[in-house]
């Protein structure tokens, strides 16, 4: 079974060509015989402010999970963060999570987290946090060992009171007589700006794995950001992203995978773009596949509330036992111009 998705929006508002927001989602999977497991799921989104280019918030989330029969088991999940303020191209904030996890036939466990947050005031380039924070963790058959690591740091700039910098990462593991392995990792960055306490990026991402003696495999993964400008409030960016995966005895598979995006441009509140993936796959003993992915579009122009584009994509996939396909694809265009035209 091979499934790729792949999703990118770019947009560029006015005369000025300057861009908004690009967002990549792709998504692969393969599963043989000997039930080896690949998910990679990346979605990338980059926003250029205005006509000075200011660059405000790229994000990238990447997950990839290695399983086969020796029940061998990779996970590695990354979530990087930048953010540059304006004119005088300031960086703000760096944010870098990475998890590692491997455990084989002989129930060794390897855990790394690592968590860097680098902080650049002003204009003057003065440094003002950098933080890391690494935890190993090895534990076999004979060794069940229980770690919980919190990390919390928070900063206050200067005499305004003005919040830079509040990061905390979470892991939790817990691995008993049954081997069950429960592992929950969280981070959680907000920022607020200056006096008008404007705020810029908050960035979440969750990742938790079962695994016990039935050897399911659960994994949901969490990336949401929302950035607000200035004092007038305006939401640029919000991107969601959740994949769920579930395999038990029977070898069903279930893959939802959903990106949202929304971003609203000024004080005047027009929607620009909405894009909404979603993916699903039902795979069991006899090997039936269901895929159904539906991309929407939607595109708001100006004050006038003027609709000018509506893109709807369906495909319907049924393959069962007697190998017999059914497609449906439908796509629907429609444009409206403004009351001008």
């Amino acid at each position: 079974m091979h499934t790729i998705a792949s999703l990118e929006i770019s947009y560029l508002d006015d005369a000025h060509l300057t861009m908004h927001t690009i967002a990549s989602l792709e998504i692969s999977y393969l599963g043989d015989a000997h039930l080896t497991m690949h998910t990679i799921a990346s979605p990338e989104i980059s926003y250029l402010g205005d006509a000075h280019l200011t660059m405000h918030t790229i994000a990238s989330l990447v997950i990839s999970y290695l399983g086969d029969a020796h029940l061998i088991m990779h996970i590695i999940a990354s979530l990087e963060i930048s953010y540059l303020d304006d004119a005088h191209l300031t960086m703000h904030t760096i944010a870098s999570l990475e998890i590692s996890y491997l455990g084989n036939a002989h129930l060794t466990m390897h855990t790394i987290a690592s968590l860097e947050i680098s902080y650049l005031g002003d204009a003057h380039l003065t440094m003002h946090t950098i933080a890391s924070l690494v935890i190993s963790y090895l534990g076999d058959a004979h060794h069940i060992m229980h770690i919980i690591a919190s990390l919390e740091i928070s900063y206050l700039g200067d005499a305004h009171p003005t919040m830079h910098t509040i990061a905390s990462l979470e892991i939790s593991y817990l691995g008993n007589a049954h081997l069950t392995m429960h592992t929950i990792a969280s981070l959680e960055i907000s920022y607020l700006g200056d006096a008008h306490l404007t705020m810029h990026t908050i960035a979440s991402l969750e990742i938790s794995y079962l695994d016990d003696a039935h050897l399911t495999m659960h994994t949901i993964a969490s990336l949401g950001m929302s950035y607000l400008g200035d004092a007038h409030l305006t939401m640029h960016t919000i991107a969601s992203l959740e994949i769920s995966y579930l395999d038990d005895a029977h070898l069903t598979m279930h893959t939802i995978a959903s990106l949202e995006i929304s971003y609203l441009d000024a004080a005047h509140l027009p929607i620009h773009t909405i894009a909404s993936l979603e993916i699903s796959y039902l795979g069991d003993a006899h090997l039936t596949m269901h895929t159904i992915a539906s991309l929407e579009i939607s595109y708001l122009g100006d004050a006038h509330l003027t609709m000018h584009t509506i893109a709807s994509l369906e495909i319907l996939y049924l393959g069962d036992a007697h190998l017999t396909i059914h497609t449906k694809a439908s796509l629907e265009i429609s444009y409206l111009g403004d009351r001008f035209s």
